[in-house]
């Protein structure tokens, strides 16, 4: 007796012979041949085979006649990330076991046309077919999901994603988004490390003491600055005010608008807004303007260049407050000569105080100083004018 069996998938043909009592039949390969087509068997008959069964039939075993060709499925697309994920972060440990909070490299910062990840697209399937001839059709890999995100574009047949522009990379599931404005919606701390970025930054908290912020654009902190260093190549907006102590140094090569600026070190480039400022050490090269409920200047050492506009200098108890206009030469050349053969500045700026100038206080252009003899001085302008210091009522 011949049996033919085919496997569930239709992939593979099995012949079992079983003896029978009765003469057997006579076996041979076209007998064999013409079953395997009554069982519509037409495809990987492995004809070898089917000759030495004629010959030497195996009885009681199953033995494979026929083999079709398995579909090769393709394989999925995927992405290789060359940036972190937020959920991938985790802060470095030094050898004792200890996290430097300050460099965390929380934010991720990439340059302009930085590779952010390779996209690997998905292949195609190959159909296979089974012994009877029919076609088994293959699975096409699965497309990679899509990462391009704001300010990213892909090159390389689309197989590399890169930034269009310097920024911060954020994650929107698995898009990469490349930002020019670095947004933090805490305070810099701990939490974040020490921020170094080329473009604009707001901070939604504090910049706490000790750590450091660095931008190449504007900066905006909605809470205070506490003794910390500060690099703004553009404007510098403090919503609250700066609380130093001193030490480190707030640099802004725009203008710096604040509600107070007290024991801080600051230099700006541009002009200075504030309410007041007490026991700081500040070089202006444009103009000071306080205005508020205080507008005054108490303690500490002011350079200027420009105008001074403030309401108090100073208190009633002679607390030591330096005020110095600084000087520019002037770079016309009828006047060079003359410059050079007395050696005098040309001082542009003025102090002009709406209300009292105290005993205490010590007004410089350049190294002349500014004398009065009265307890204190009111609403008045002092501006240098013709080689010396002048004193006129506002």
């Amino acid at each position: 007796m011949i049996e033919v069996l085919v496997s569930e998938d239709g992939l593979a043909g099995f012949i079992k012979f079983s003896k029978q009592e009765e003469e057997p039949i006579e076996l041979t390969k076209e007998l064999l041949m013409e079953t395997l087509k009554l069982n519509h068997i037409k495809f990987g008959i492995k004809e070898e085979t089917v000759e030495k069964l004629a010959l030497r039939p195996i009885y009681n075993l199953k033995i494979e006649i026929a083999k079709g060709i398995s579909p090769i499925n393709g394989e999925d697309g995927k992405v290789d990330f060359f940036v972190k994920k937020d959920l991938e972060y985790k802060p470095e440990y030094t050898m004792e076991g200890v996290v430097d909070y300050k460099n965390l490299d929380y934010f991720q910062f990439v340059k302009k046309d930085q590779i952010l990840c390779n996209i690997i697209k998905e292949t195609s399937g190959t159909d296979g077919m089974n012994i009877h001839g029919d076609i088994v059709p293959a699975r096409n890999g699965r497309p990679p999901g899509h990462p391009t995100g704001k300010n990213t574009r892909l090159i390389e047949n689309e197989t590399l994603l890169v930034a269009s522009c310097d920024g911060v990379v954020h994650f929107v599931r698995n898009t990469i988004d490349v930002n020019d404005l670095l947004k933090i919606s805490t305070s810099v701390g701990q939490h974040t490390g020490n921020v170094n970025f080329t473009g604009d930054v707001t901070i939604d908290g504090d910049v706490c003491n000790g750590f450091s912020v660095k931008s190449g654009g504007d900066i905006i902190v909605r809470g205070v600055i506490e003794d910390s260093t500060v690099e703004a190549q553009g404007n510098l907006h403090v919503s609250k005010g700066i609380n130093g102590s001193l030490n480190k140094t707030i640099t802004v090569m725009g203008n710096l608008k604040c509600n107070y600026i007290e024991k801080a070190i600051v230099y700006v480039e541009g002009d200075i807004m504030a309410d007041y400022i007490i026991d700081s050490k500040i070089v202006c090269m444009g103009n000071i303007e306080l205005s508020g409920a205080n507008q005054l200047v108490l303690g500490g050492d002011i350079k200027v260049k420009g105008e001074l506009k403030v309401k108090d200098i100073g208190t009633e108890k002679e607390r030591m407050t330096r005020i110095e206009v600084i000087g520019v030469k002037i770079t016309d050349t009828n006047r060079i000569q003359e410059i050079e053969n007395n050696g005098s500045m040309v001082y542009t700026g003025a102090i002009l105080c709406k209300r009292k100038i105290h005993q205490g206080v010590r007004i410089f252009f350049g190294d002349e100083l500014f004398r009065f003899s009265l307890d204190n001085i009111e609403h008045c302008r002092i501006y240098f004018n013709g080689g010396e210091i002048n004193q006129s009522t506002l």
